[in-house]
């Protein structure tokens, strides 16, 4: 990768080989925190005063069994098992800081537990509003559209953007990068740039 420059104070050009990319320096840097804060955050939990039960025959042994392999996943998350009947009990409602959500009406609790295990690796933060939460935090604090960067500063979003799983688009779908084209090759005979 080849940090080219800056353009309109909103945009990184990079060259990777012959290709050319336009890098939108907001959406790669909010993607990049968004992902940070996917791994680091851990929310609040806020117990009920009783715990919730899970309506009988939501969960299969084999979900019971993935729910124990992912329990990490859950924690993160603000929710937590006892194990006092096979089905088991809910016992915390997420509550992420600094501003507390309403607790989820159970059929969609039991959804935002119930859809990550059907998956081998469930998302950091499965529950619609701590994605969006974190979205809103990564947005805010993320380079703007407007502020010019020195080279190391481009090279860095560069690199961070280069070490995501996902780095197509920011939380709220607008792509990081576009390809703009392939340059010639050079011609023989001359010095390299």
């Amino acid at each position: 990768q080849q940090v080219l420059g800056q353009f309109n104070l909103g945009f990184i050009l990079a060259a990777h080989g012959r290709d050319v990319f336009i890098v939108d320096q907001h959406a790669a840097d909010e993607k990049t925190t968004f992902e940070r804060l996917q791994r680091s955050v851990a929310l609040t939990r806020q117990p009920l005063l009783a715990p919730m039960p899970l309506p009988p025959g939501l969960l299969l042994p084999l979900d019971q069994l993935l729910i124990r392999e992912h329990i990490d996943v859950f924690r993160r998350n603000g929710f937590d098992f006892v194990q006092r009947t096979p089905a088991g009990r809910l016992v915390p409602v997420p509550s992420p800081a600094p501003a507390p959500a309403p607790a989820p009406a159970p059929l969609s609790l039991a959804f935002v537990i119930y859809s990550p295990v059907r998956v081998r690796s469930p998302p950091p933060n499965p529950d619609p509003r701590v994605r969006a939460m974190l979205a809103s935090r990564a947005c805010r604090s993320s380079i703007m559209v407007g502020r010019p960067l020195d080279r190391p500063q481009m090279r860095r979003v560069l690199d961070r953007l280069a070490e995501l799983r996902q780095p197509w688009n920011c939380p709220h779908g607008r792509p990081t990068m576009r390809h703009v084209c392939v340059l010639p090759p050079e011609p023989a005979g001359l010095p390299p740039a």
